[in-house]
């Protein structure tokens, strides 16, 4: 069972934690992201980072493994404004202007979330909707357990439609990062 705690939290207040655990603020929810992530599960992100990497060389946008912040805010938005801070598994940015020293402000372009038996409700349906709220362009949801990847592209009423889930075996292509693909064997190739 997911675990959040129950004070609402701002961006000002996230940055004052003491401990090193790390976090995500969701609506002013704030959700730990403990126990970490599975070395499959990191292994899997890194994965799609690598492919990305390549892909992304000498061009415009630029990817992202997690721990990043995310502050999914318009720039200029005060710390104590900020109700939303996400830490993507691995996301690209192609406005570069999002780009600060605290991390990202702003939706990503482009996101990817492996889910795990924790975060699956909010890979699913919390972060589906706030990335479709903020400006995301694709949504990735990988599972690792059925070695799936769903995937969601921003339709013309800026709203996430499924494009596609696809199944082991398969190849993946973006709709917005014209050009990238990855297979599923890529995406899930062992250690």
């Amino acid at each position: 069972m997911e675990e959040f705690i129950s004070i609402e939290y701002d961006y000002e207040k996230y940055q004052k934690l003491e401990d090193n655990g790390r976090y995500e603020i969701i609506e002013g929810r704030l959700y730990n992201l403990a126990p970490s992530p599975s070395v499959f599960h990191q292994h899997v992100c890194g994965n799609i980072y690598h492919k990305l990497r390549i892909f992304l060389q000498d061009k415009e946008c630029v990817p992202f493994i997690s721990p990043v912040d995310v502050r999914l805010a318009p720039k200029g938005s005060e710390d104590r404004n900020i109700k939303n801070v996400v830490q993507p598994d691995v996301f690209v940015v192609c406005d570069k202007s999002k780009i600060d020293q605290k991390g990202i402000v702003g939706a990503p372009e482009f996101v990817v979330e492996v889910a795990s038996p924790n975060t699956s409700a909010r890979d699913y349906l919390i972060k589906l909707k706030l990335y479709e709220r903020y400006g995301t362009k694709e949504y990735w949801i990988v599972n690792p357990q059925e070695k799936s990847v769903a995937v969601f592209v921003k339709a013309k009423e800026d709203r996430f439609d499924i494009s596609s889930v696809f199944f082991h075996p398969a190849i993946i292509r973006s709709s917005f990062l014209s050009g990238f693909e990855i297979s599923t064997d890529e995406v899930f190739a062992e250690i």
